[in-house]
C-alpha cells in the first residue's frame, strides 16, 4: 500500500465563509492558494500560491533556488510582483479596480472599512522609483526587503519566511485645519 498526497493538502477552500471576495475585479477576488502554514508533500520547482488576509489577495510566488537551511534542503519562493499592478504581469491588472496606481503599491482600502490602506514592500521595495523619489531616505535593499518563503520539498513544512510589508496611507487636506 502507498500514499499518494493530495495536491490540495494545505489549500483554502473559503475564507470568511466565502470562495471570492469583493475587493477586487474579476480574477483577483478569487480564494486560491495555501493559508501559508502547510505545502502539499514532494513539492515542485514551481510556483506557490498562498491566500494572504494582510494583503486581502492571493500571491503567487516564484521559485528562486535551492537553498540549504541548518543542513536541511529547501526550495525559496520570491514575492517581487504581488504589488505589480499589470504593468509586468498583465494577469495583475484586476487589483486596480478601476484605476491603476504605479506599479508597487496595491490599495487595500475596501477590505480595511474603506480607510486610504496602500501596501508595498518596505521602502517602496520593487516598486516604481515614482514611490521613494517622493520619500527622503528610502534605501530599497532586495536582502533586507523582499518577501521570501522557504519550503522543506518532502515535507512541504515552511521553513523560513520574510513577509516584510510596509503600511501606507493617503492623507488629505482637511478644510479649516493648518
Amino acid at each position: 500500500m502507498s500514499y499518494r498526497p493530495d495536491e490540495s493538502f494545505g489549500r483554502m477552500l473559503s475564507w470568511n465563509f466565502r470562495n471570492q471576495t469583493d475587493f477586487y475585479e474579476g480574477h483577483c477576488n478569487d480564494i486560491r492558494g495555501s493559508a501559508g502554514e502547510f505545502y502539499p508533500l514532494n513539492r515542485k520547482r514551481d510556483k506557490l500560491v498562498l491566500y494572504s488576509s494582510e494583503l486581502c489577495k492571493y500571491a503567487e510566488l516564484e521559485y528562486d533556488r535551492d537553498v540549504v537551511v541548518k543542513g536541511v534542503r529547501g526550495y525559496r519562493y520570491i514575492a517581487d510582483n504581488i504589488f505589480d499592478n499589470g504593468t509586468t504581469r498583465p494577469e495583475n491588472s484586476c487589483f486596480c479596480k478601476g484605476e491603476c496606481i504605479p506599479s508597487g503599491m496595491l490599495n487595500v482600502s475596501a477590505c480595511r472599512q474603506d480607510s486610504p490602506s496602500f501596501l508595498s514592500f518596505p521602502h517602496f521595495y520593487s516598486a516604481d522609483p515614482y514611490y521613494s523619489n517622493m520619500v527622503d531616505g528610502m534605501k530599497p535593499d532586495r536582502d533586507k526587503h523582499q518577501f521570501y518563503i522557504i519550503i522543506q520539498p518532502k515535507s512541504g513544512i515552511v521553513m523560513e519566511i520574510s513577509a516584510k510589508m510596509q503600511v501606507n496611507l493617503l492623507l488629505q487636506p482637511v478644510q479649516h485645519i493648518r
